[in-house]
């Protein structure tokens, strides 16, 4: 199979990467990528051996991959997503998946409507301390809490911030979170309260949020892209139990980025000892490399490991969070 990708920055380098390690009867072989400038997509060809193009269009028409990765601002998920699939591509779209539900709907139809697969890369589930964390709370049963938190200095993409772009942390940081607790806890959850601040822009930039399942588990939830100059990239994880607790820190000066210094730990803390678990030490290429040879091989098996349903039904949480907001505005 060939596969192509559509945008040309830090995560489409993530993809383009991960493609490459394909082996065996896995193997994928990337065949080009598009970015409207066309320097960028030639310095990302010739680093990854493939073909360059500025007009995604030309790109599926010549090309023809089995598989497009789609690695654009938000705004342009539906537009890139819906093109790939009407060209016979089964599409890996980087989350959120879109910024409204009109524009998610429209794109499961039109996936189910050509018979390809969509996936939307949530990438934490295969993030490998994630995975862990998964496979401790199936063994110790549901917590009674939950505490996610993923933050930021604001030196990033401009376009991410903006409502009309990349939405803010409502849609950028929030829905990593979200859909993490929805696949450990199952996406029937009732939205307590969500609360936060705008900045100039008119996105939401801080949010904390609550949420709550029928098992009784109840979750904290909260983001920022405001903190200040120097302050780490930080996601945390702990899961609370009566007599055991379940923690997770990751540092890093800016992202995620392919090179980022990181300093992160696991400590499971139960019969009255705190054990150390091993940590990654490249958590973040490891989970793109598990995400996308997942999605190649459920292409292979014509079955998602990640089904549009499941990622339509966390986004709806993140519209409903959203609508919370907007009535105390």
């Amino acid at each position: 199979m060939k596969a192509a990708i559509i945008g040309a920055g830090f995560i489409a380098e993530f993809h383009a990467v991960s493609y490459q390690a394909l082996e065996g009867e896995q193997a994928v072989g990337l065949c080009a990528v598009c970015a409207p400038d066309r320097e960028k997509a030639e310095a990302f060809a010739r680093r990854f051996s493939c073909r360059a193009y500025t007009d995604a269009q030309e790109m599926l028409e010549r090309e023809r991959p089995e598989l497009v990765s789609v690695c654009v601002p938000t705004h342009l998920h539906e537009q890139y997503t819906v093109m790939a699939l009407e060209h016979g591509a089964h599409v890996l779209c980087e989350k959120p998946m879109a910024l409204t539900r009109e524009a998610c709907g429209r794109m499961e139809q039109t996936a189910r409507r050509t018979g390809r697969l969509l996936m939307i890369g949530q990438m934490l589930r295969w993030w490998p301390e994630y995975r862990r964390i998964a496979a401790e709370m199936r063994r110790m049963g549901p917590p009674e809490l939950i505490v996610a938190r993923r933050l930021q200095h604001a030196s990033r993409t401009q376009w991410m911030p903006d409502p009309n772009r990349g939405g803010g942390v409502l849609f950028d940081l929030l829905v990593h979170d979200l859909d993490m607790v929805c696949a450990l806890m199952g996406v029937d959850a009732q939205v307590l309260s969500a609360c936060g601040s705008k900045g100039p822009e008119g996105s939401w930039r801080r949010l904390c949020v609550t949420m709550r399942w029928p098992s009784g588990t109840q979750a904290l939830l909260e983001v920022s892209n405001r903190m200040p100059p120097r302050y780490p990239f930080t996601a945390y994880f702990r899961a609370d139990y009566p007599q055991a607790a379940l923690e997770y820190q990751f540092h890093a000066p800016l992202n995620i980025q392919m090179d980022a210094r990181k300093d992160a730990s696991l400590t499971l803390f139960e019969h009255g000892e705190a054990a150390v678990l091993p940590v990654s030490k490249n958590a973040q290429q490891e989970a793109f490399a598990a995400e996308i040879a997942a999605f190649v091989q459920g292409v292979r098996q014509g079955s998602s490991p990640l089904p549009c349903g499941d990622s339509l039904r966390v986004m709806g949480h993140i519209f409903a969070i959203g609508e919370l907001l907007a009535k105390q505005a």
